[in-house]
């Protein structure tokens, strides 16, 4: 006897010809009437965000709870018919509760959704023993964070269950899942996933988005009395939702960044398919896209740039060729994972930038080692010093270098005095414009110094240049290789002229707009290329003009008088401006915990007196090196290249491994996991050959110096 459509539709264990069970289907267009929820995994936990939906405006929004706690370490949300969700709800508490009270252990989140699912399953007509009579009317989102990490799953009225990345379900499930398949990301940060989830259910909801209609759970993982895995269930508050990105007017999207005042992103239009997350922007002393790619190649571009030539000779034209873009690459790739990996901490941490001391001591903090969490400030205080001495140096040279020069042009005017003496003489007449220089405190400042530098060395450079171009071409008759010894020292040479390394976080913390620092033709790749381009050329072009007659500093081949003459005014000039630049790192990592702990001890001196008196210190300091240190412009490479080095191919990969070990996990294939820090310790063991190279390269100058 053949059953009628309308027994198809009443029976729950009855399939249509079709073979389609139509009470299942009800109870998930049942789920598409619910209010909209979402779910997001991240490396660094899960959050569930769901909006409220209050149907008269005499109910109380807080009554209204879409997102519920299972145990300490799992919560749940729906979409559907409340009656059954809390049925399935009360089912999940009483299974985490009986699974604590049987194994003394955190029962795992894919457990607690099975056996949620097992009794969704349990429906049947009145002849078979069920739960329900029907299916239940609701979709859940669990997540949580267990033994295995962070997990979320979604289970649907069929009793399926399936582990996510982001899900959504409710009303709008179609249109928010189709959103979160574009804005997500592996290397997505809670408070990005938040951000995320806001975004859409603005777009998604009929009122207005405020922190009275929308609900945040945030799971994060942590370790149990036992060291054993688990999470920690917190709801976000009304003034965190606050702080996140609402209110979320029709204007735009209010961001809020630590210590920066508050930027309005317009909001062209709701539905036109643009990015749901707009990009992040600061304010107050910031600079653009453009005038950061000044200040940065300003700050790779120094007087040691005119030494390359003279390196080349050491390597040999090709091998030097060769390795000019193999340094390059290197240094791009220490550069890039150190700016991914501050930006990462920065946002985990909840911070608008980063330097690099504290980026140092946020690794540590957030490692899952105990011992680099002890030790977090002692990193610290290394990465600290390491970084000091580094620009100390660099500013140092640039006063000596300056002095230098200025001798070559006035000291025929100071008849009767040694060579030191004048040397002193002319330090202590540049000190006055240096010191001028320094007492700016906004980047934007800076980098209008950069820029005026960066002109004076394109002048100098390209008066070199041409000069070099013009001689006979000697590269047929030039080696293609040298010596092992001779290479070695190249590489030293070669490290040292990219001198730009510390510079890299204080310019991306000043960005307007942090993601163009690494975008495809963003800050940092736009600055490599340039730097790669022009110190290849130079040392190509200067090797090849004046082959093995090439002097040490390229400028000695180039003649002192008439218009060549000039070319001393412009690099002086330049380097006068670039003291700022270098000591503008000092000042940034320091100058703040200088003065919180001075003005607590001295709370009546003025902060202006302190802010000058602590930047006239730190010139004083590079002025008393330059004047007083014995063959200073051979030795201080020797900190230059293990400090730069160090901060550019050492710590770089090391931090990264450290920030991001536990992230791999969930990330990245074991393959994939392997490859990449096989990929970080060979860039290490690059970095401490470049560092002996360098060591080397310098000592055996040292000797000869001091020898003769």
């Amino acid at each position: 006897m053949f059953l009628t459509r309308s027994e198809y539709d009443r029976g729950v264990n009855t399939f249509s010809p079709e073979g389609r069970l139509f009470q299942v289907e009800y109870a998930i267009e049942a789920v598409k009437l619910g209010s909209t929820s979402i779910g997001i995994r991240t490396s660094e936990g899960v959050i569930l965000a769901a909006e409220k939906r209050s149907t008269s405006k005499l109910m109380v929004n807080d009554a209204v709870e879409k997102i519920s706690k299972v145990d300490q370490h799992v919560g749940v949300t729906f979409a559907g018919l409340i009656a059954d969700s809390r049925t399935l709800v009360e089912r999940a508490q009483i299974e985490a509760q009986n699974f604590w009270f049987t194994y003394n252990r955190k029962i795992r989140v894919e457990d607690v959704t099975q056996s949620v699912a097992n009794l969704a399953l349990q429906f049947g007509d009145d002849d078979v023993k069920a739960s329900m009579s029907r299916p239940f009317g609701v979709a859940m989102l669990f997540a949580g964070c267990d033994q295995e990490g962070p997990k979320l799953f979604h289970l649907d009225p069929s009793g399926t269950f399936i582990d996510c990345l982001a899900k959504s379900i409710g009303a709008a499930s179609d249109g928010a899942e189709q959103n979160l398949k574009e804005q997500y990301h592996e290397s997505l940060t809670l408070i990005e996933a938040q951000k995320i989830a806001l975004a859409i259910l603005k777009q998604v909801m009929e009122e207005k988005l405020t922190s009275t209609n929308v609900e945040i759970v945030v799971i994060k993982p942590t370790v149990d009395d036992k060291g054993r895995k688990t999470g920690k269930f917190e709801r976000v508050t009304k003034e965190q939702l606050d702080t996140l990105a609402l209110p979320m007017t029709d204007e735009g999207i209010h961001v809020v960044a630590e210590g920066s005042a508050v930027v309005t992103i317009p909001d062209q239009s709701s539905n036109d398919g643009q990015a749901l997350v707009r990009r992040e922007q600061r304010a107050g002393d910031v600079i653009s896209p453009h005038r950061a790619v000044l200040t940065l190649s300003k700050s790779m571009f120094n007087a040691g740039c005119f030494s390359l030539p003279y390196a080349w000779k050491l390597g040999g034209l090709w091998v030097s060729f060769v390795l000019s873009f193999v340094i390059a690459g290197f240094n791009w790739y220490g550069n890039h994972i150190l700016v991914r990996s501050s930006q990462h901490l920065a946002q985990k941490s909840e911070r608008s930038a980063l330097d690099y001391g504290h980026f140092a001591k946020k690794v540590c903090d957030y490692s899952d080692l105990a011992f680099l969490r002890r030790n977090s400030k002692a990193v610290m205080y290394i990465v600290n010093v390491t970084i000091l001495f580094y620009q100390l140096g660099m500013c140092s040279v640039a006063i000596l270098f300056i002095s230098d020069n200025m001798v070559n042009l006035l000291g025929h005017y100071f008849p009767g005095y040694s060579s030191h003496a004048l040397t002193v003489i002319m330090a202590t007449i540049s000190l006055v414009f240096i010191t001028f220089t320094n007492m700016f405190t906004e980047m934007r400042v800076v980098s209008f110094f950069a820029m005026v530098s960066s002109v004076f060395f394109v002048l100098g450079a390209f008066v070199v240049m041409q000069f070099a171009v013009r001689q006979e071409n000697q590269w047929e008759r030039l080696p293609a290789a040298t010596n092992f010894t001779s290479t070695i020292m190249y590489i030293g040479m070669a490290m040292y002229s990219f001198e730009g390394q510390t510079m890299i976080l204080p310019v991306e913390n000043k960005l307007e707009t942090p993601d163009d620092f690494l975008n495809n033709f963003g800050v940092l790749p736009t600055t490599m290329i340039l730097c790669s381009v022009f110190m290849t050329a130079f040392g190509f072009y200067g090797y090849t003009g004046f082959g093995d007659k090439i002097a040490p500093t390229i400028t000695t081949n180039v003649p002192k008088e008439g218009f060549y003459s000039a070319v001393n005014i412009f690099l002086m000039i330049q380097s006068a401006l670039g003291h700022s630049i270098a000591m503008y790192v000092v000042f940034d990592m320091f100058y703040n915990g200088f003065q919180r702990k001075f003005r607590a001890r001295f709370p009546n001196c003025p902060k202006y007196a302190v802010d000058k008196g602590f930047r006239l210190f730190w010139v004083l300091v590079t002025y008393l090196m330059a004047v007083l240190i014995p063959k200073l412009e051979i030795m201080i490479p020797l900190v230059g290249v293990s400090s730069g080095t160090l901060c550019a191919l050492v710590y770089p990969p090391l931090f990264e491994m450290i920030t991001f070990w536990e992230d791999w996990k969930v990330t990245k294939t074991k393959n994939q996991r392997f490859l990449k820090i096989a990929i970080n310790v060979a860039v290490i063991g690059v970095g401490f050959f470049a560092i002996g190279a360098g060591l080397y390269a310098n000592a055996i100058a040292i000797g000869q110096a001091f020898g003769s």
